[in-house]
């Protein structure tokens, strides 16, 4: 039943002053130039979704998290004309290090999610993460069977 799916993961990393790290997508012709995402990316062979999740983040961003964050992700799901995603995600505000960017961004900065537009985001599970976050209308969401994610119960720590 999860055949076709990628599982990736994607991290909402607020600063002290609540902003959301966003990253602006580099050029990629299969994907969405200029537009911003939260950082994340595919989980590895047998990695739990938490190790993927901060081995993402080191290498799009430069930071380190720590290890207590959300233990438990909010999954949403996102088919796209290239492919099934089943999306991990983490929401966390304790980290270090120098933030940078890698080759797959142009940019990363810190933005007040009241002033983002959905048109600005790449992902659209992205954007329903964000509405989650802030408490806004979500009722749109896919939902997917809980067969379907009892299959992807080993990326997910207890």
């Amino acid at each position: 039943m999860t055949e076709g799916y990628v599982e990736v993961v994607r991290a909402l990393i607020r600063d002290r002053n609540g902003r959301v790290l966003l990253l602006e997508r580099a050029f990629d012709p299969r994907y969405d130039s200029g537009k911003l995402c939260l950082p994340g990316g595919v989980i590895i062979g047998s990695e739990s979704s938490q190790i993927a999740c901060a081995r993402e983040i080191r290498e799009e961003t430069g930071l380190l998290i720590e290890e207590h964050y959300s233990d438990i992700p909010i999954i949403l799901v996102d088919i796209r004309e290239y492919g099934k995603f089943i999306c991990y995600y983490y929401s966390l505000d304790r980290f270090s290090g120098k933030l940078r960017i890698n080759e797959e961004s142009s940019r990363a900065f810190w933005r007040d999610v009241d002033d983002l537009e959905e048109n600005e985001i790449a992902f659209p599970t992205d954007w329903k993460y964000l509405q989650y976050f802030t408490g806004r209308n979500i009722s749109r969401l896919r939902r997917i069977p809980v067969s379907t994610l009892a299959n992807f119960a080993s990326k997910v720590p207890i």
